[in-house]
């Protein structure tokens, strides 16, 4: 007999009380609502990735990072972020923004999957006004002002493709491969 992982009790064939417990997920029942959610890095489970939990219609996230050090709270009402931090993870990416009143508001960053920052936007109600991302290049971060949510002033780097921005209008476009400039268009 092995050690005991989870336990779940049922009411007329519906999950009722307990844990259900899954390879990277440990779900909590209560009076046959669910209560909370937690997610892990691994199947070993040594790092919590979130932990969930439902009120109403209220759900909480509590982030963690790889070393399980809280990293931030996000509250969402009826499933749309509302406020606080909410991370997307990706394959090889992993996105981090702040919201307010439903809308991003503060830094988002985008982080590949070795950690490195490509991409650092700051947002003022739900609206980019600056970006800084990273010259695959240079390895240096570039810089592009924002008007009304729209590229006005700088350039930015969208994976390999430089776009620079004069006065609201893309005025080049620079397409790179192995750091070598492959294609450029130049606009009036």
């Amino acid at each position: 007999k092995g050690n005991l992982l989870s336990t779940l009790y049922y009411k007329n064939g519906e999950k009722w009380k307990g844990v259900e417990t899954n390879l990277f997920v440990d779900v909590h029942y209560r009076a046959g609502e669910k209560t909370k959610v937690i997610e892990f890095f691994d199947a070993r489970k040594l790092a919590t990735r979130y932990i969930k939990t439902f009120k109403d219609s209220l759900i909480t996230y509590h982030w963690f990072d790889r070393k399980n050090e809280a990293i931030g709270v996000g509250k969402y009402i009826d499933g749309e972020i509302w406020e606080g931090l909410k991370i997307i993870y990706r394959m090889d990416n992993t996105i981090y923004s702040h919201y307010k009143a439903g809308k991003k508001s503060g830094i988002e960053q985008l982080f590949d999957d070795k950690d490195l920052l490509l991409s650092e936007k700051i947002y003022i109600a739900g609206k980019v006004v600056q970006d800084k991302t990273l010259n695959p290049i240079t390895g240096k971060m570039v810089n592009c002002e924002y008007r009304n949510g729209e590229a006005y002033n700088g350039r930015f780097f969208e994976y390999n493709v430089e776009s620079i921005f004069k006065e609201g209008k893309l005025i080049q476009k620079n397409e790179y491969k192995n750091k070598q400039l492959i294609f450029s268009e130049k606009y009036e």
